[in-house]
């Protein structure tokens, strides 16, 4: 399909000029067990928990945006890409109703997800001969994106980045580590600088954004977007200024 080749190249294109890349993935659902804790959990609880259910759910779309500083001013040009992924080889995955309704509700297409999906595999190891696994990946495939954010090393960009890193990594990377200080190490060694506008908001929330409300990207931007910033933002890439981006 020309249009998902001119994808890929054109999202890998504006990967290697960015300053940093935002991402975020939508799911098949987020956890096997649904009940709520009623303990306060530690790090390694959440990763347990979580890392019990990633390897049964899927990721269904990527979402990036590539952030570029013009010069010679504040202004931000941000180019926004998305793929809805499918596995190359064949998977039985869990779906979560609620998770596939939440989806449809927000605009997710689930007919172009199945007619014009990405296939996407695991990502060769870095210590490997990088060329020859790439050139041997049809020029569609959603692996070459991580490849070259692998590659360019820019900051990545999440907000409540755990689930969409571990799916990444067990994704596109390898199996999920045993424990999460391994997971933390393995995921560095491949996309060393790592930030998480959550928790960025969080401890800033009352000093330096001076915000009462909720951590939720949408209260976030509706907040800020009342402020006068010292910069601007322009937007482009294939979706454009009008289009709804659910995973960018």
């Amino acid at each position: 399909d020309p249009q998902q080749v001119a994808a890929v190249a054109q999202c890998t294109s504006d990967i290697e000029a960015a300053d940093f890349v935002a991402l975020d993935l939508e799911f098949s659902g987020l956890f096997l067990k649904t009940e709520r804790d009623k303990r306060i959990l530690s790090l390694e609880d959440v990763y347990d928990k979580s890392a019990e259910s990633i390897p049964e759910f899927l990721p269904l779309q990527l979402g990036l945006c590539c952030a570029r500083k013009q010069p010679g001013g504040g202004l931000w040009e941000l180019r926004t890409h998305e793929f809805n992924l499918w596995p190359q080889e064949r998977r039985i995955f869990t779906a979560d109703m609620q998770s596939l309704r939440f989806l449809r509700t927000h605009g997710f297409d689930f007919n172009a997800f199945f007619q014009q999906a990405h296939k996407y595999s695991r990502l060769p190891p870095a210590d490997t001969d990088q060329g020859t696994m790439m050139r041997r990946l049809p020029p569609t495939h959603a692996t070459r994106v991580l490849a070259a954010l692998r590659r360019a090393r820019a900051p990545l960009v999440f907000h409540n980045a755990m689930l969409d890193l571990m799916h990444l990594h067990d994704k596109f990377l390898g199996d999920l580590p045993d424990e999460y200080t391994e997971f933390g190490a393995s995921w560095t060694a491949h996309f060393p600088l790592l930030f998480d506008t959550r928790l960025i908001a969080q401890e800033g929330r009352y000093q330096v954004l001076k915000h009462a409300g909720g951590l939720s990207l949408e209260e976030l931007h509706k907040h800020l977007s009342g402020q006068d910033l010292p910069m601007k933002f322009e937007r482009g890439g294939p979706i454009g200024a009008g289009a709804t981006a659910h995973g960018s």
